[in-house]
């Protein structure tokens, strides 16, 4: 006969047995899992590949410097202005990687005048119109946030105006340079995206020919933007 405590023994061995495939054929344990990361894998549900457009507020730090070649005069001019524009780009993920290309155009209006010191009675002024960026970007994705980096092809129209006394006479003309910057966006919804980005240009000018003279100069746009962005496509 089976001592009683050993009979303990052997029942709690018997329901042990019988609970066990029970539990390996229900749901493995549960785990704590970052949001918008798929059940299955480390792969992000979000996804950041697609078409987008939006639009843009700016505030530009421009800085440019001309030269008077025959006297030696040299003009230091700056401006801080608000401005506006519209961008849009496509862009491709894979994992947390996104590359894209943007193209943005933004219009400034910065302007600055200083008399000249060389020719008493005559004022050289500048005025950047615009800026207009096509860039390739490089991005790194964390569900909903987006920090990227791009660089590329700047564009802008620049004058170069000389008034002495009533008469004013002006040089026009598309300056090209280069440009990079920095930038982070947040998926507000699914379609909708918030961000901020930071671009700096710099533009080698021309040579100029105002009241006469002629000037040589170069210029840098720092731009700071707040962009409301809808993804067209994607997701």
């Amino acid at each position: 006969m089976i001592p009683p405590r050993h009979l303990n023994y052997i029942v709690a061995l018997v329901v042990a047995g019988s609970l066990a495939p029970a539990q390996a054929d229900g749901p493995a344990p549960s785990r704590d899992r970052a949001p918008g990361y798929a059940a299955c894998c480390d792969a992000p549900v979000w996804s950041w590949s697609g078409l987008y457009l939006g639009g843009h507020g700016s505030l530009a730090f421009t800085q440019a410097d001309w030269d008077r070649v025959a006297l030696v005069e040299g003009f230091g001019f700056s401006d801080t202005t608000w401005g506006g524009g519209v961008h849009l780009g496509f862009q491709r993920q894979w994992e947390r990687i996104v590359l894209g290309a943007e193209v943005s155009y933004t219009w400034l209006g910065a302007d600055d005048s200083i008399p000249s010191v060389a020719v008493p009675g005559t004022t050289i002024s500048t005025r950047t119109n615009d800026l207009l960026l096509i860039t390739g970007k490089l991005g790194y994705a964390q569900d909903r946030w987006l920090a990227y980096a791009k660089a590329g092809w700047a564009s802008a129209e620049i004058d170069l105006r000389s008034t002495t006394g009533g008469l004013t006479t002006t040089s026009s003309g598309r300056e090209h340079g280069w440009t990079m910057g920095i930038g982070i966006d947040y998926a507000v919804t699914n379609r909708m995206l918030l961000g901020v980005a930071y671009d700096w240009s710099f533009f080698s000018l021309d040579p100029r020919t105002v009241g006469g003279a002629q000037f040589d100069g170069s210029e840098d746009i720092q731009n700071l933007t707040a962009r409301l962005t809808f993804l067209l496509g994607g997701n």
